[in-house]
């Protein structure tokens, strides 16, 4: 792993986009509110990506939001809780609607038709790019990795 100075690190963290994920973890109305009006608009520009229907992008909205934003069961926290904070909030639910959309895809069936099949490779093969890239990114760092206390 890639360690940087304090300073760094902290400049790299989206404090305001990981204060917005805490409230909505913890329930705040008016983060929710935000996280709808400002966020959720970006599911429905992944799902017209992969050719959706406004009906189809109306539900793959609703599949995010009870996925990012509602506990699986009573023991443990919203998805968005997991949020870090290393980048900006806005990709990282454009992505959650992107990987959602595909596997609704997937799932609806094998029998796609021919006109989605290449914008689905499309957006598969740009998601591997922007993967490569940022952990190219990472991976460039040499700086050892600081001696663990003894």
């Amino acid at each position: 792993p890639c360690y940087l100075p304090a300073e760094q690190e902290v400049a790299r963290v989206h404090a305001g986009d990981l204060f917005l994920a805490k409230r909505c973890a913890e329930g705040d109305t008016q983060a929710l509110a935000r996280f709808d009006s400002e966020l959720l608009s970006l599911v429905s520009v992944a799902g017209r990506k992969l050719k959706m229907s406004d009906m189809q992008c109306d539900e793959l909205r609703q599949q995010v939001r009870l996925k990012l934003l509602v506990a699986s069961d009573k023991e443990s926290a919203p998805k968005i809780a997991n949020y870090a904070g290393s980048g900006a909030l806005r990709s990282w639910v454009y992505a959650t609607g992107l990987r959602t959309g595909l596997n609704e895809l997937r799932r609806v069936g094998r029998s796609l038709c021919p006109c989605l099949v290449a914008p689905i490779k499309s957006v598969r093969r740009n998601l591997r790019a922007t993967r490569r890239s940022s952990f190219g990114s990472k991976a460039a760092c040499t700086e050892p990795m600081p001696p663990s206390p003894s």
